[in-house]
């Protein structure tokens, strides 16, 4: 709010106090207040720090992951169409959101054996291949996934099919399969927040695995170890994107996220809601902001900034007193009091001068920016024929509402004073 706004708020209300050999306006008062708190055990506008175990972070991420799932599988029921083929669209890679995207997973360039005239066309595919489990563990400062795939079984399948038939071969020539050996997935998280959750911003994926093929299909099919190298790269290409992609998304980062108002309760948010009441304790736990994570040893340390909160001791009035206890001067004029307000951090709400008998001020809005002591001037307007003597009391009346809704207010002392009219001549000067 600026100068020359206060000012017109102000002169709607009340007038201003001019002294004869001063002339000058006094500008008007403005309080505010905010819960410290500062000989209680509860300590608020303040941050702390908190040790969150990396276990129940890589708790969340385990119970999430479990729906992870990438599935490699293009071998499928024989099919005569195309000159025979095996091929099926069985690949996928499912995310825990129940997402799905399909994989592409080609057979290998066909290869023909058997001599110039041979009829034998060889193709590779592969036989179901899928993750299976999976641990979390902290690598660093961040967080690694690593997803293992099955091992039981024979992953390479060989394809053989006689051209001029378009039927398989005899069973005897597609005996030859081949092993993927230590099939795993990386991915890594680092933490991140928002508020008073922790989530996990994904960092990197990696996917790598062997291949072990007998000795026929190396000598034979010497495209097939290149042609599933070439898959794998695809994969992880495919994959890393889809991973961040997937990982990235608010909804996803929420169900893997941890909240730390589980921790916080005991140790600010309950002692608030019992001093205070629950809508203090709420309040606490709808506003808490996490500022920092650091990694050290076992634990996430966070530091947690917690909201101020305005309450019925918010507020405390130093000082009020009539800037004199007897002013004569020509009338009508202003007669001044001084006040003096100690507040802690922001507020605002509604203040007036209260004046037996006679009437009280009127009500005007007061707001302040910050903590600290403010010292200034609300007067009352005298009036009357010269020689007329007023006598009065007047204290200062402050509103202001509550983190909790409740309004509070605050009265001080009744203070006395005496205003006369000297002379006809009035010495009153309007507010800049």
């Amino acid at each position: 709010m600026s100068f020359k706004m206060l000012m017109a708020q102000f002169t709607n209300h009340t007038q201003l106090l001019v002294y004869p050999n001063k002339r000058r306006a006094i500008l008007n008062l403005i309080f505010i207040a905010l819960l410290a708190l500062q000989t209680s055990p509860i300590a608020l506008a303040e941050t702390r720090k908190v040790k969150i175990p990396k276990a129940s972070v890589i708790t969340a991420i385990n119970s999430y992951m479990a729906g992870f799932q990438l599935n490699l599988d293009n071998w499928g029921s024989f099919r005569s169409s195309g000159g025979g083929t095996w091929q099926t669209d069985s690949s996928y890679l499912l995310f825990p959101s129940g997402r799905k995207k399909p994989l592409n997973i080609p057979r290998s360039k066909t290869v023909k054996l058997g001599g110039k005239f041979s009829l034998k066309r060889y193709n590779a595919y592969i036989d179901d291949f899928s993750t299976q489990s999976l641990n979390v563990k902290t690598d660093g400062d961040k967080l690694k996934v690593s997803i293992f795939f099955e091992s039981a079984g024979n992953e390479i399948r060989i394809g053989c099919i006689n051209r001029r038939k378009k039927n398989p071969c005899k069973a005897h020539l597609m005996n030859h399969k081949g092993h993927i050996n230590n099939a795993h997935i990386y991915g890594w998280f680092k933490p991140g927040f928002s508020g008073t959750t922790i989530s996990l911003v994904p960092v990197d994926l990696t996917l790598d695995f062997d291949l072990k093929l007998d000795s026929w299909i190396l000598q034979s099919m010497k495209n097939v170890a290149s042609h599933f190298y070439n898959i794998k790269g695809n994969i992880r290409s495919t994959a890393k994107q889809e991973f961040m992609k997937e990982f990235n998304k608010a909804e996803v980062r929420a169900a893997m996220s941890v909240n730390l108002n589980k921790f916080l309760s005991n140790k600010l948010i309950n002692l608030v809601s019992g001093r205070l009441g629950q809508a203090a304790g709420n309040y606490v736990k709808n506003n808490a902001q996490i500022t920092r994570i650091q990694d050290i040893g076992s634990n996430y340390v966070v530091t947690v900034k917690y909201p101020d909160i305005v309450h019925s001791d918010s507020v405390k009035i130093v000082s009020f007193a009539p800037k004199s206890k007897k002013l004569t001067a020509g009338c009508p004029f202003n007669f001044g009091f001084d006040a003096t307000i100690k507040t802690d951090v922001k507020v605002n709400g509604k203040t007036w001068l209260e004046i037996q008998p006679g009437k009280n001020g009127k009500k005007f809005s007061w707001q302040r920016p910050k903590a600290g002591k403010t010292t200034s001037t609300l007067s009352t307007k005298i009036s009357g024929s010269p020689g007329k003597k007023t006598s009065k009391k007047a204290r200062l009346v402050i509103t202001w509402k509550g983190t909790d809704g409740k309004k509070y207010k605050k009265n001080s002392r009744w203070k006395q004073f005496k205003g006369i009219c000297s002379k006809s001549q009035s010495s009153f000067q309007p507010s800049i």
